[in-house]
């Protein structure tokens, strides 16, 4: 029988190595832990892998407009966009969503963003929708073909531009150029 010393002591290691990302004893010897049964060595899953997650990045409003993103329930843990192996999902709040698989993706570069083209869910062109809530450093994604999204209304488009919060680390996320005038 495992005593509740050796329990703890396993359930803590099983914690660190989730923590550090050592991917995969450590849900099992918690639970043998847990179980109060001996602990085992760990059992191979066959060269399974874990596969890392999508990467989340919050959209960000200009200070003086936060009050209009919280009007609109475009608080930040509803605006985001995450990156992910086969698709781009961007939320801002509960009347904005776009889902792009990444291979529709032709380019992203960073563009200006005028005060009059103004802020929240935008309509800016005749197939483009812009989530914006901070007119720097917004990334405008171009695609191959029109996609549908949800801006207010839904909408096909060929470009979605997004304010995120750390716009360098999206473009890298996306495989392109950091912007160099920063």
């Amino acid at each position: 029988m495992v005593t509740t010393a050796a329990a703890t002591t396993a359930i803590a290691a099983a914690e660190a190595d989730e923590h550090q990302g050592n991917g995969g004893p450590g849900i099992a010897r918690a639970a043998v832990a847990r179980s109060g049964e001996p602990a085992q060595a760990p059992v191979s899953l066959g060269g399974m892998t874990a596969q890392p997650g999508p990467t989340r990045l919050p959209l960000v409003w200009t200070p003086w407009l936060r009050p209009l993103g919280w009007l609109i329930g475009g608080v930040a843990s509803r605006s985001w966009v995450e990156v992910g192996a086969e698709k781009v999902t961007a939320s801002f709040g509960p009347l904005a969503w776009a889902e792009v698989p990444r291979a529709a993706i032709s380019s992203a570069a960073r563009v200006r963003w005028p005060w009059w083209r103004g802020y929240g869910v935008r309509w800016y062109d005749r197939e483009a929708v812009g989530f914006v809530g901070w007119g720097r450093g917004v990334v405008e994604l171009t695609l191959d073909s029109p996609i549908q999204v949800r801006a207010v209304l839904n909408r096909r488009v060929r470009r979605l531009a997004l304010s995120p919060a750390d716009p360098d680390r999206l473009l890298a996320l996306l495989g392109g150029p950091a912007d160099p005038e920063g």
